[in-house]
């Protein structure tokens, strides 16, 4: 269920229009953030991404804007996100297959975008510490939890504010691995293109994009995503998910070998993970 949306505002006339109309899909980390959209609530406040410094805590603006609503949509809300996280998707069920299909190494280079409170890139870290770890997210109070997370924990981990962009991932190349995790089923199919495109052209030759999101839903899973994800964020954006059609959009987005790894049901639908390449 979701919070928020964030929806880039890309001055390249050869960029894909995000949808006018205002979408509500579960976020990244379903019943409480949105990763790539804009909400109503926000319209009119616009946030210039920046490249944030774990250890100076300030960054340089970056060349697009956007809008999100704040973690659980209200800053009050944020201490709370990530147990609201845990309660309605299992995170910790579907975050530990996650990790272990992206089995890396230690001179990976892996982007989580949409990174959020920067729980999985911290897994990430910990479970490869000389692997090159980058977390994305326009969010500056969920990356300033991140970046507490990461020096609580003693761990390198660059955080980056902004949307996924050509322009601010490029410059992390070569990237070997990018995961993405209840970031995609919030957005309109055509931003799910372009944030997969994106993904593959930075990736280098051998590089893999990680996927975990709702997947096709069928009976009690399908009762579960209507009531919840749909209910509060829409059907637009999410139905090509419950229906089936997902891992085609993945493919036409250029990476033609999918492989699904694992199916966890939770509260709010069922998530799947999926392994594509180019």
């Amino acid at each position: 269920m979701a919070c928020r949306k964030l929806r880039p505002q890309v001055s390249s006339a050869s960029a894909p229009r995000p949808s006018k109309r205002a979408s509500i899909a579960p976020s990244r980390d379903c019943a409480a953030r949105s990763v790539m959209g804009t909400t109503r609530a926000t319209e009119g406040s616009r946030a210039r991404p920046r490249i944030f410094d774990m250890d100076k805590g300030h960054g340089a603006e970056m060349a697009e804007t956007g809008s999100f609503t704040p973690l659980l949509g209200a800053k009050a809300l944020s201490p709370f996100y990530d147990a609201a996280i845990g309660l309605a998707t299992r995170e910790g069920r579907w975050r530990a297959r996650l990790v272990a299909q992206i089995n890396l190494k230690p001179d990976d280079r892996i982007l989580d975008v949409g990174c959020g409170t920067g729980t999985l890139a911290l897994m990430l870290k910990r479970r490869a510490p000389s692997a090159t770890v980058f977390g994305l997210d326009p969010d500056p109070q969920a990356l300033e939890m991140a970046r507490r997370k990461a020096k609580r924990a003693g761990a390198e981990i660059n955080f980056l504010q902004g949307f996924a962009s050509d322009a601010l991932i490029k410059p992390l190349r070569p990237l070997t691995k990018i995961v993405i995790s209840l970031v995609l089923h919030q957005t309109p199919v055509k931003e799910k293109l372009r944030i997969l495109n994106t993904c593959r052209h930075v990736l280098g030759p051998d590089g893999e994009v990680h996927v975990a999101d709702y997947g096709e839903q069928r009976g009690l899973m399908r009762l579960a995503f209507r009531t919840t994800v749909q209910a509060l964020d829409g059907v637009n954006d999410t139905e090509p998910h419950a229906s089936g059609q997902f891992p085609s959009i993945i493919r036409e987005a250029g990476l033609k070998t999918l492989t699904e790894t694992s199916r966890t049901p939770t509260p709010t639908g069922q998530i799947t993970c999926w392994i594509a390449r180019r």
